[in-house]
């Protein structure tokens, strides 16, 4: 049966998907929303909230600013899976399916305000309060669209559009300058393009001031990281 804490758990996640915050409007709204066992966590970049890996006992609520998830692949690749924006709950996916440990690594892209809640408590709450388990399931299906819609767009990118996306995930969370230390030809490969035209999308890069290249490798330094992070984004 719903209680009174149900109900301001409900009112805190209502407010957080009800429109977009800043950091300085998200941490004023929040602050006196805040029920006992709810948190309110500042990061600044670099940060992380989640370590893949790591027993699965809080769910985080993304209210402002960017995150990246990393995930590494069986051959130990770190791998960018995806930049993720408000409003997102990191470790539910974990949760929902009893998983032990998370499953990625969840870093600051940029400063960020999260609500922080107990993974048990949260769990209660999906499973005794309707209103919480609905809003939840819209949040998730929201999820879902909005991965159908970025797998139909990455189908109709350019060959060049997605050499920008795979440049752009290497570098994102990297010390910069970041120099990729992959093969032109396992590039192509896993762009699922030709290595002649592979070379010469580096060349346009590199003529448009987007990359530089050393000793034979792709190198990316901070000034051209922001001008890549915009055009990604345009992109997505």
């Amino acid at each position: 049966m719903p209680t009174s804490s149900h109900q301001s758990i409900f009112q805190l996640l209502q407010t957080a998907f009800a429109r977009p915050y800043s950091c300085g409007e998200a941490a004023e709204v929040f602050a006196p929303l805040l029920p006992p066992g709810v948190r309110l966590v500042h990061l600044k970049q670099g940060m992380q909230c989640i370590g893949g890996g790591l027993p699965v006992d809080k769910i985080y609520l993304l209210a402002a600013g960017k995150c990246y998830i990393v995930k590494y692949s069986i051959d130990g690749k770190r791998i960018i899976a995806d930049t993720m924006y408000p409003v997102q709950l990191f470790g539910l996916y974990e949760m929902l399916r009893q998983a032990p440990v998370y499953d990625a690594t969840v870093t600051a892209a940029t400063e960020c305000v999260l609500l922080e809640f107990s993974a048990q408590e949260f769990s209660r709450w999906i499973y005794g309060d309707n209103a919480i388990a609905l809003i939840t399931l819209e949040y998730l299906a929201g999820l879902v669209q909005n991965n159908y819609r970025r797998n139909d767009r990455s189908l109709l990118n350019s060959g060049m559009e997605n050499l920008l996306i795979y440049i752009h995930q290497y570098c994102t969370g990297r010390r910069l300058p970041a120099i990729l230390p992959v093969e032109r030809k396992t590039m192509a490969e896993e762009l699922g393009i030709n290595l002649r035209t592979l070379y010469r999308y580096i060349s346009r890069l590199k003529e448009e001031g987007l990359i530089a290249i050393e000793r034979g490798k792709i190198s990316v330094s901070e000034e051209q990281f922001q001008q890549l992070d915009k055009l990604v984004s345009q992109i997505l």
